[in-house]
C-alpha cells in the first residue's frame, strides 16, 4: 500500500484558515497567490511586529517581518536564520525535509513559526546566541529554491 498524501490546500482555503485563525490579519487571494499581513507577538512582553506571508501559486510560502526594522535593532549584527537579511525574510523551515509541504495549512504551520522564530530572535539580541537550532542550506541550494 502507497504512502496516503494530503490533499494540497487550495489558495481560497489556505486564505479562509488565515483569516479564520488571525481574524486581526489582511490580506488577499489572486490568481492563486496569497499576500497575508498580521501582527506578531511572541510573548506578552515582547514588541509587537508585522509580518508579511506571500505565497506563489505553486504553494511555496515566504515570511517577511516589516516592522520594526530587525536590522536596527540588531546593532548592525548580521541576523541568523534569514534568506535575506536586506528584505528579512525569514529561514523557517530546510527545504526539501519535509517540515513544509503544500498540503500542510499556511495558518498551522508558518504563522505560529514566525512567531517562535521572533521569539528566538528577540532572546538572540540578549545573547548573541541562536537558540532556535536549524541549519541553512548551502547558498547554491538556496538560490536552487527560490528558482524552482
Amino acid at each position: 500500500m502507497g504512502a496516503y498524501l494530503a490533499p494540497k490546500p487550495s489558495a481560497q482555503r489556505q486564505y479562509a484558515l488565515l483569516k479564520l485563525r488571525n481574524p486581526g490579519g489582511t490580506g488577499h487571494v489572486q490568481n492563486g497567490r496569497i499576500t497575508w499581513r498580521w501582527s506578531v507577538q511572541p510573548t506578552p512582553v515582547s514588541r509587537v511586529y508585522q509580518a508579511r506571508l506571500a505565497c506563489d501559486s505553486r504553494g511555496r510560502p515566504e515570511i517577511f517581518i516589516e516592522s520594526p526594522n530587525l536590522g536596527l535593532l540588531s546593532g548592525s549584527r548580521r541576523i541568523p536564520h534569514l534568506y535575506d537579511q536586506d528584505k528579512v525574510r525569514l529561514c523557517l523551515y530546510l527545504p526539501g525535509t519535509g517540515e513544509w509541504t503544500t498540503s500542510k495549512v499556511l495558518a498551522d504551520t508558518v504563522v505560529p513559526w514566525t512567531s517562535l522564530w521572533l521569539l528566538f530572535f528577540e532572546e538572540w539580541l540578549w545573547s548573541d546566541e541562536w537558540k532556535g537550532g536549524g541549519i541553512h542550506p548551502p547558498i547554491d541550494e538556496r538560490k536552487k529554491e527560490d528558482i524552482k
